[in-house]
């Protein structure tokens, strides 16, 4: 059986691949062909539910890919809702056949619709837009008035013509104007308007002969037309609310705009006037006038770049339109399957076997990798057999190729996206080459460039047409087809395996002989400049894409610059610039080199890379010869060429784009330029990961003794191989321990008393001062850690600061650390270790041989000064201890010392405490050589001053101290009632600068005591004789009259003060003023009587109302009593008074000025308390 016997319908009968709105001829086919997929049943069961409602949309947006049947379905709604005969043939009924039994819903949707009358606009708006141009703003009103005034049967060319004729309509007058226009002319109007500019006064002269003009014709009317005529959306929007008004209310006029997504993107202003339209429509006709539009799908892919403003601008026209259909690329599948490649039984049950035959192996065929998207294969012999000879995948992936080809302009015409081709054309184009095989072959996806070819750009095609010429090798042309298609698919990845793939010829094609043949046509190209290839991935190269890869091709590259790049990718494997060695924690530094050009210096360790490009890498012998006693590992990598090829490619091409793209170039170039760029970045991630292939199988020598090292970890290989040459440069790196030193144990090791044996590592080192010295050299920190850090050593900087740390902490075959001269303790060792600035500058001198008998001596001076034996045997140890136990005691002394407010006979210590500090300061040889000489004295201290004041401070004595210097602070004021000297003595016995000693605390006890039973006796006295008086005035003031009228609470108010007193003196234990707040009582009693008198007048009774006048209406006044005011004599007194009386004429005056005075006081109401 052939193919073409295979399909139900003719494979190459007459299909229009594009439907045209303004196509009239092929209406009948376009009827018949059209298919109510499952996707658009459910489409039009949408719109024509809401199209028969009572309140319909006006306006509907159909979007969708292209060829995807947006514009078959836009054309047959406008025949549908118009209910068109064609040739006798009903397009409803047609439309119910299709919908068979499967949609009774669609079908009833679909006579309902018929029930309303309409009249249906249908045009491509790009095509109508010819004379008006897209620049200009009123572009969009410009068709929608011209389609409309030729559907009303008017001039729509011309506007201003247009509303001349509607006038002469409105008027009744239109006819009877073209019957005498022909009259005078003698052609028809509708001919004569096309050039009416020409005919103004036959026109002039006709409208006066209809118009009932009398005398002269009027002149130049349709000149005046065309400058008053301007109209406006809102007077299109009138115009067809009149039209539709003058055919009823049910009436509908349906406008269908094609493409009308595409012509409006991109301008702001034509978007703002569809806007606009729709919604003057919408207000104006209230559901009697309706949009009916297509779009593309993904329009901004195919436009290119609308900006975001543009977008929103864009989602706001499609907001208008309330009813919103898409169809998708399922869509498109199977319209072709069933209007193109439906199957006959016989061939259907052929192709079942076909499938079954090979279905076990359609996974493994058809499955895309390295990256791509995988797309779909046949789920089952039924989908395979629907696709024959087409496989499911190149539906979707062919889509993708035309939207594309579409957004990088690869189309002509006036609209990249349209191409003038539809799938269903390409691929019946495809069938219909096959049409004469036996049934079999599969349609490989090259074979759809023809369909595409006569509406590319002549630029995009000049590569194939030259590949056809100059090569002779068709099968190379047909894969340049195939990656020429995918050019711009960014989810396909054009490896080898996926080219085969799109060039499977059948099921049961030798995959392995098309592999090959395809590797060599891909090779031919790549040599040929046709294709380009980065890693395992081809691209087709355009004519200026093509010029562009030569010219990168062509760029110089020293070798230098190649082997710094292979630097670059080869060393950040490692991570690290340095490599650790764990059992001693050393961050091991090397030496970069690549072939003989080393790209950095710092340590004596070499890791030496030898690529395919060095002269002798072939020859092994010599490259062990050169690595002899070497500190080097040499990676000597696989002759991979390839790798090589991409490397030198990768550094023309960042030369290339560095160098032009500074020069403006033109848009494409710079498009070119920037997808070279991209393309490198991909390139370079390849090669790194390449070259982690090539570690993983390069040799390696360590040394001159290759080295076997498995694993399939490039890093893990290169660090293991590097780690065995650490161990044969350093050799003594055995002779750490095995747990590592760090810079944090210096300090601990410094300060460490309990020694242990010399270690073989401290020993070295110590070894190394020695030998410094007998060479006459002196040795510092910085040399030291120089020569350890290098072979045979390779100790680590902790470990050899450490090893000083421990030797310092010696005194017998140890080291000193000096630094200008001085000698360094302890704490300054640590410092001077770990401040790497101070290295040069600090000497490390080997110990001197230490007295035994200085040891002894210092031992038991340690033992009688501090009451302890010593602890430490080791000389340097005990000088610590020395040093240590004379800090403590200064802190002990110091603590002491700060007492010395309380205890002023403390303030001797500070002479002490100076000496202590400057023995903590002393370097640890003085304690041994020096201390000697100062023993005596500090043993005498201790015994005469020291101990005393310890055993003063820490018993008893202290107690009594503190209570007597608190007795004399507190009782200081009653002194004065002592009469002897004892307080004196008290006061002197505290101030005695050696009252710590013998018994003087007794005698201060027994002093404090009798002094302190004395003052109590005396104090307690005072009080009595206070409390005494107060008492007596207590019993004076109840006597009293006028207390004694006084209510209860008064009498309370009256006496609190005495109460306040009492307890007032009660508490006071100062003699002299208890005495004082006594004298206080007199003017207290005067308070108190002031007090009485107040409240007596407050408590005065009123006389009874029987007793009052109450005849007379106006009382007698009553003179006021006077109030009662107590004062003492002594206020009483005038003032001048004699102090001394001498004559009887003295005392004469004086008593006469006190009677005076005195009268002059009662008579004031006053009362005078006398002594």
């Amino acid at each position: 059986m052939k193919i073409r016997e295979a399909f139900v319908k003719q494979i190459d009968r007459d299909i229009e691949g594009v439907i045209k709105a303004d196509d009239r001829e092929h209406l009948l086919t376009e009827v018949d062909e059209f298919v109510i997929t499952t996707e658009a049943g459910e489409q039009l069961e949408r719109l024509l539910t809401n199209y028969t409602s009572l309140r319909p949309a006006s306006g509907v947006w159909i979007s969708g890919f292209f060829g995807s049947g947006k514009s078959h379905l836009l054309k047959m709604l406008a025949l549908l809702m118009e209910n068109c005969q064609i040739d006798g043939l009903s397009v409803v009924e047609s439309f119910q056949r299709k919908c068979g039994q499967s949609r009774p819903m669609l079908k009833g949707l679909i006579a309902k619709t018929t029930d309303i009358p309409s009249q249906s606009i249908l045009f491509n708006i790009d095509q109508e837009a010819s004379i008006v141009t897209k620049q200009d703003d009123d572009a969009v009103l410009g068709v929608f008035l011209r389609v409309f005034n030729e559907a009303c049967g008017y001039y729509g060319k011309r506007p201003h013509v247009a509303q001349f004729e509607r006038d002469l309509d409105k008027r009744g007058l239109l006819a009877a104007f073209k019957g005498e226009y022909q009259r005078l002319k003698g052609q028809a109007w509708e001919l004569g308007r096309e050039t009416a500019l020409l005919d103004g006064p036959v026109i002039d002269r006709a409208y006066a002969a209809v118009a009932g003009h009398e005398g002269a014709a009027p002149s130049g009317i349709l000149e005046g037309y065309s400058r008053e005529v301007q109209l406006s959306i809102a007077d299109f929007a009138d115009m067809v609310h009149d039209y539709v008004q003058a055919r009823g209310k049910s009436f509908r006029l349906n406008f269908f705009v094609d493409e009308l997504g595409q012509f409006v993107a991109g301008s702001v202003k034509l978007m703002t006037n569809v806007q606009t339209i729709a919604e003057s429509l919408a207000t104006r006709c209230r559901g009697q006038a309706t949009l009916i539009v297509t779009a593309q799908e993904a329009i901004e892919e195919v436009i290119g770049d609308l900006g975001q403003e543009s977008l929103q601008d864009f989602s706001k026209i499609q907001d208008r339109f309330d009813v919103r259909l898409q169809l998708t690329s399922a869509n498109v599948d199977e319209v072709i399957k069933r209007r193109l490649l439906e199957k006959t039984p016989t061939a259907e049950a052929r192709l079942k076997r076909l499938y079954e035959r090979d279905a076990g192996n359609l996974d493994t065929l058809f499955s895309f990798q390295d990256g791509s998207r995988d797309y779909r294969r046949p789920r089952d012999a039924a989908e395979f057999t629907a696709s024959y000879p087409f496989m499911p995948y190149q539906y979707e992936l062919f889509k993708q190729t035309m939207l594309q080809l579409s957004t990088h302009n690869a189309f002509s015409g006036r609209h990249t996206a349209i191409g003038e081709r539809s799938m269903l054309g390409v691929f019946q184009q495809v069938a219909v080459s096959m049409a004469e095989d036996d049934l079999g072959p599969l349609a490989t996806f090259d074979q759809m460039y023809a369909g595409i070819q006569g509406t590319l750009r002549g630029l995009m095609v000049d590569a194939i047409l030259a590949a056809e010429r100059v090569l002779h090798d068709p099968f190379a042309v047909r894969v340049l087809k195939a990656l020429f298609l995918v050019k711009y698919v960014r989810e396909f990845r054009a490896t080898p395996r996926n080219i085969r793939i799109l060039l499977q010829p059948s099921l049961d094609a030798d995959v392995t002989a098309l592999d090959a043949r395809i590797a060599a046509a891909l090779d031919l190209l790549e040599r040929q400049t046709f294709i380009e290839r980065n890693g395992d991935v081809y691209a087709f190269l355009t004519n200026e894409e093509k010029d562009v890869e030569v010219e990168i091709k062509n760029t110089p590259v020293e070798q230098q610059e190649m082997l710094k790049e292979i630097d670059d990718l080869i060393f950040p494997v490692l991570k690290d610039p340095r490599i650790r060695h764990e059992p001693s924690q050393r961050d091991f530094g090397f030496v970069r080199m690549v072939d003989d050009v080393t790209f950095n210096r710092e340590t004596e360790l070499i890791i030496r890379i030898i690529t395919p490009l060095f002269e002798h890498r072939g020859n092994l012998d010599q490259l062990k010869a050169n690595a002899m006693a070497q500190p080097r590992l040499t990676v000597v990598l696989p002759d991979d060429r390839r790798f090589m090829s991409d490397v030198r490619l990768c550094l023309q091409t960042d030369t290339y784009v560095r160098q032009n793209s500074g020069l403006q170039p033109s848009e494409s170039r710079q498009r070119i330029l920037d997808g070279r760029r991209a393309q490198n970045e991909q390139r370079r991630q390849q090669l790194q990961a390449r070259i982690r292939e090539l570690l993983v199988e390069a040799t390696l020598l360590v040394r001159e003794t290759p080295v076997t090292v498995q694993g399939p970890d490039a890093r893990g290989r290169l660090r293991e191989a590097f780690l065995q040459l650490v161990a044969q440069v350093y050799p003594n790196l055995r002779m750490l321990p095995q747990e590592p030193f760090t810079e944090d144990m210096i300090s601990q090791l410094v300060r460490q008393t309990t020694l242990a044996p010399k270690t073989e590592a401290e020993t070295a080192l110590h070894n190394a001062v020695l030998a410094d010295k007998n060479a006459g050299r002196q040795s510092t920190i910085k040399s030291l850690i120089d020569a350890f850090e290098k072979a045979p050593y390779g100790w680590s900087r902790a470990a050899i600061q450490c090893l000083l740390a421990m030797l310092s902490a010696r005194s017998e075959s140890g080291v000193d650390l000096y630094q200008d001269g001085r000698l360094l303790e302890r704490d300054e060792v640590e410092t001077a270790l770990t401040n790497s600035r101070s290295w040069p500058n600090v000497q490390v001198r080997a110990q001197p041989i230490v007295d035994r008998a200085k040891v002894h001596r210092l031992r038991r001076f340690i033992h009688e000064m501090f009451d302890r034996p010593a602890m430490a045997d080791d000389a340097r140890a005990l000088a610590d201890e020395a040093r240590n136990a004379f800090e403590a005691l200064h802190q002990e002394l110091s603590a002491l010392h700060k007492q010395s407010e309380t205890f002023p006979f403390l303030l001797i210590l500070a002479d002490v405490l100076t000496q202590l500090d400057d023995l903590a300061a002393k370097p640890y040889t003085f304690y041994l050589d020096e201390l000697p000489e100062q023993a005596d004295a500090l043993l005498a201290c201790k015994d005469d001053l020291l101990d005393p004041l310890r055993t003063f401070m820490g018993g008893d004595q202290k107690t009594i101290y503190q209570r007597a210097r608190t007795f004399a602070q507190t009782q200081r004021a009653n002194f004065g009632v002592i009469g002897d000297d004892r307080p004196a003595s008290l006061l002197e016995l505290l101030d005695d600068a050696d009252c710590y000693r013998a018994s003087k605390m007794d005698e201060l006890a027994k002093l404090t005591q009798a002094l302190a039973q004395e003052i109590a006796r005396a104090c307690d006295d005072a009080v009595a004789d206070a409390d005494d008086e107060a008492d007596r005035m207590e019993r004076k003031l109840q006597a009293l009259d006028d207390y004694q009228r006084l209510a209860p609470a008064q009498r309370q108010q009256v006496l609190q003060p005495l109460g306040v007193f009492r307890e007032t003196v009660r508490r006071e234990r100062n003699i002299a003023q208890v005495r004082l707040l006594r004298q206080g009582l007199a003017a207290m009693e005067l308070a108190a009587l002031n007090k009485i008198a107040e409240l007596d007048e407050i408590a005065a009774p009123v006389a009874p109302p029987d007793q009052q006048e109450v005849a007379s209406p106006t009382p007698a006044p009553v003179a006021p009593t006077p109030v009662v005011r107590y004062i003492s004599e002594a206020e009483a007194r005038p003032q001048g008074l004699k102090p001394m009386l001498s004559s009887i004429e003295d005392v004469d005056e004086h008593v006469e000025r006190l009677r005076v005075a005195f009268r002059r006081e009662i008579s004031a109401g006053k009362r005078i308390r006398t002594l």
